[in-house]
Parts: structure tokens; sequence; C-alpha cells
């Protein structure tokens, strides 16, 4: 997130109080985008970078091997998918339950719809680290670096018209987050299946790694319609709350809601 931080905090302030709108408010709005949807967006990745980590050697021995390099490849894309695609599910559909394990009623609520609008990007990130792993190892890191300059142009874009509206205000920095990082992985994908050679069936490899995915919407989608279905007193919201943060935290660790393992 440190190239989105920085372009962030060089315009999305300046240009929300250049739209009219008050420099405290407009801080107040920022601070809670830093505060409360940056650190649980930050969360799902940790579970890829130990794999991208333990990939680089795999496919580096493999080099050469054209056959095993892209058998490789794809397996290490359909394994990043099935937990990346959970997580941002999860994420963008019960973002005020998991900030209420957190943090109080009313900041949670203020967050939630900027965690939800940041939430896809968890997908993105996810499978542009495993790009970055697989451009590393087979010796071409630097078309990496021309994907997150390709990255950072779409941010500070789609960020200096977005948070420059007063109707999207704030909401404008996770949209351009999430641009960001579809820029990025589009044209780190495109780059490691030119030097790779890997089968071009990515709409097949990520159809089959999603199931997990569509599952954890009909049970989010069930899951917040009965949370606020019932009895409004505060002990019986903050144990459903729970219970469901805590069904989150699990998809978040295995990348599937624990009814799809039964």
């Amino acid at each position: 997130m440190s190239l989105c931080d920085m372009l962030d905090s060089m315009i999305v302030i300046r240009r929300m109080c250049g739209a009219g709108m008050e420099a405290a408010q407009a801080l107040r709005l920022y601070g809670s985008y830093t505060a409360l949807a940056v650190p649980m967006f930050n969360l799902p990745p940790i579970l890829i970078y130990p794999l991208t980590t333990a990939l680089i050697p795999v496919i580096a021995a493999a080099r050469g091997k054209q056959a095993e390099c892209q058998r490789i490849v794809t397996s290490a894309f359909s394994l990043t998918a099935m937990i990346a695609f959970p997580c941002s599910a999860g994420m963008c559909l019960m973002a005020e339950p998991i900030l209420r394990l957190f943090y109080r009623e009313d900041l949670a609520a203020t967050g939630a719809s900027l965690l939800a609008a940041l939430a896809p990007a968890v997908l993105f990130l996810s499978m542009f680290a495993m790009c970055n792993a697989i451009l590393q190892a087979i010796g071409e890191a630097r078309y990496a670096l021309y994907a997150i300059l390709m990255g950072a142009a779409v941010k500070l874009i789609s960020g200096w018209i977005l948070t420059g509206n007063m109707e999207i205000a704030i909401m404008g920095s996770p949209i351009s987050t999430v641009l960001c990082y579809a820029a990025m992985t589009v044209t780190a994908l495109w780059f490691v299946m030119q030097k790779t050679g890997a089968p071009q069936k990515l709409y097949a490899m990520l159809w089959r790694s999603d199931w997990g995915g569509i599952l954890l919407f009909v049970f989010a989608d069930t899951a917040l319609v009965s949370l606020y279905l019932q009895s409004d007193s505060d002990p019986t919201e903050r144990a459903q709350t729970l219970y469901y943060g805590t069904e989150y935290l699990y998809v978040m660790l295995w990348g599937l809601p624990p009814f799809a393992l039964a």
C-alpha cells in the first residue's frame, strides 16, 4: 500500500478542500479511511506473501522446462485466486460487522462503506504479488516495475478526478486504489503469459477457484439479512456481530466458509 498511500497523501485532502470541503472535515474523512479501512485491507494479503516467497526458487529451478514452468504458474494462480476471492468477497459484504469487532459502532458505520469499496483490491493485490514473484523468478523483474508505473498513473489520474468531485469525495480514494491494482495486475499478468507461455485459459482457471467466493457471497448475504432482522438490543447485536466477524476471520484464514467444508 505504500505507493497508494503516498499518492493519497499528496492529492486526497488537497482535492477535497479544493472542491469546497472544509479542511477539518476533509482531515476527518481521510483519517477514517487510513485508520479504519486500510488496516483491514492489509490483512488478507499476508496469506499470499509466504506463497510468493516459496514460489520463486521453485519456478527458477523449472526455467528451461516449459511444461513444468507452465504447470507451476497455473497452479500458483489457482491457489492465489482460491484464497483471494473469498477474502475479497467477505470483506466487501461484511465490512461493518468486521469493523465492529475492533472499533466502536459509530466508527464502524463510518468506515464500512470505505472498506467495502476497497475490498476488491484484495484480489488484485494478491494476484499482482504472485505475478511479481513469477517475473522475478524468471529473471524479468523489470516488467513488474512497468506494471507498477502503469498502476501509479491510473491511481494518480483517477484519484485526482474522483476525489475532486464533492459527490464522491473520500470514496474516490478506495475506488482509485482498486483501479490502480487492477491496472497493475492486468499489465503484469499479460507479461507473465508472454514470458512463460502459460496457458491462456485464465477465465476457466479463475472460475474453478471462485466457487468458494460464490458460496461466501450467498453466506454473507444471508448472514447480514439475519443480523439486521434480529433484536436491536445491544447484547444480541454484539453477539451476532462477533459470530459473523469470526466467520470472516475463518474465511480469511482458509479461503472457504466453514459450511462449505462440511
